[in-house]
C-alpha cells in the first residue's frame, strides 16, 4: 500500500459524487486521449524511430502504433510505457506536457493557451523528489507501471465513493468489464483511465503525478510525498486562479472605457437628430 493510499485510507470514504452528464465526461476523456496522442506523436517525430520500427521492436503488428496514435486502435497503458522506455523518455516529463496539475483553474488556463510555469524552488523540489524516488526503487518495468496504474485507478474509484459497476456500465457497456481490467485479467487502456478519471472528477495531471511519485505496492512508503503532491496541486490551483482573476480584471477595465465611448457616441448621434 502506498503512502497516499495509507493516508487516505484513514479517512472515511468520500460521499458518492453527483453523476456527471455522460456526454460531458466522455468528451473530456476523448480530449485527454487526443492530447496524449499529440504529445507522443511530437516526441516520436523528433526521434530516430518511426511508428513501424517501434511496433516491430515491441513485437506488435507493424501498423499498430500508427493506427493507435491515429485513434483507430485502443492505446494500452503498457505499450505507452514500453514506447517511452525505447525512446528513453521520462514518463513524468511526457505526461506533464500533455496534462496540467492544479484542477479546473489550471485546465482553463491551458484551454486559453496560457502557460503557468513552476517557480524555481518548486521545480527543484519536484526534480529532487523524483530523482530520490528512482534511486530508491530502481528500474520499474512497463508491466509494473501498468499494474501500478490499475491499482491507483482502483483505489481512486473506492476513495471517491464511485461505483465500479456503474462506471464500467457507462464506459465499457457491461458491469464487470472494468473490474476485470483492473484485476489484470484484461488489458488496461487509456480509454479506461481517462474515462474513469473524468467520471470521478479527477484531473489526469493529478493522477499521473501521483503515479510517478508513489512507490510500487512492494516499495517503501513515504507519507511526505502525499503531502508534497497536495501542496503542489494547491500551489498550481491558487496561482491559476490568481492569473485568471487578473485577466478578468484587465478585461473589465478595458471594457469600461469602451462602454463609455459607445455611450458618448450614441449621445452625440441623438443630439444631431
Amino acid at each position: 500500500m502506498t503512502a497516499i493510499t495509507k493516508t487516505s485510507a484513514r479517512r472515511r470514504a468520500a460521499p458518492a459524487p453527483a453523476l456527471p452528464a455522460r456526454e460531458d465526461w466522455l468528451a473530456a476523456a476523448e480530449a485527454d486521449l487526443g492530447a496524449l496522442r499529440q504529445v507522443l506523436l511530437g516526441r516520436l517525430a523528433s526521434s530516430e524511430h518511426s511508428t513501424r520500427s517501434l511496433s516491430e521492436a515491441l513485437g506488435l503488428h507493424r501498423v499498430y502504433l500508427h493506427r493507435a496514435l491515429a485513434g483507430e486502435r485502443r492505446l494500452t497503458v503498457k505499450v505507452v510505457f514500453e514506447v517511452l522506455e525505447l525512446l528513453e523518455l521520462g514518463a513524468v516529463e511526457v505526461f506533464a506536457e500533455a496534462f496540467v496539475l492544479g484542477g479546473p483553474a489550471a485546465e482553463e488556463l491551458r484551454r486559453r493557451r496560457l502557460a503557468l510555469g513552476l517557480s524555481t524552488a518548486t521545480a527543484q523540489d519536484l526534480a529532487e523528489s523524483l530523482r530520490a524516488l528512482e534511486e530508491e526503487r530502481g528500474r520499474i518495468t512497463p508491466t509494473e507501471r501498468s499494474l501500478r496504474a490499475a491499482e491507483l485507478l482502483r483505489f481512486l474509484i473506492k476513495a471517491r465513493g464511485g461505483s465500479m459497476r456503474e462506471i464500467s456500465r457507462q464506459l465499457c457497456g457491461g458491469p464487470d468489464a472494468l473490474g476485470q481490467v483492473l484485476r489484470g485479467r484484461a488489458e488496461l487502456t487509456f480509454t479506461h483511465v481517462f474515462g474513469a478519471l473524468r467520471y470521478l472528477g479527477v484531473g489526469p495531471g493529478r493522477y499521473f503525478f501521483e503515479l510517478a511519485l508513489s512507490t510500487p505496492p512492494s516499495g517503501v512508503d513515504h507519507p511526505e510525498r502525499a503531502a508534497f503532491l497536495d501542496w503542489l496541486e494547491r500551489t498550481y490551483e491558487e496561482a491559476s486562479r490568481a492569473v485568471l482573476a487578473d485577466l478578468d480584471r484587465r478585461a473589465a477595465a478595458e471594457e469600461r472605457p469602451s462602454a463609455g465611448r459607445r455611450a458618448r457616441s450614441r449621445s452625440r448621434a441623438s443630439d444631431g437628430d
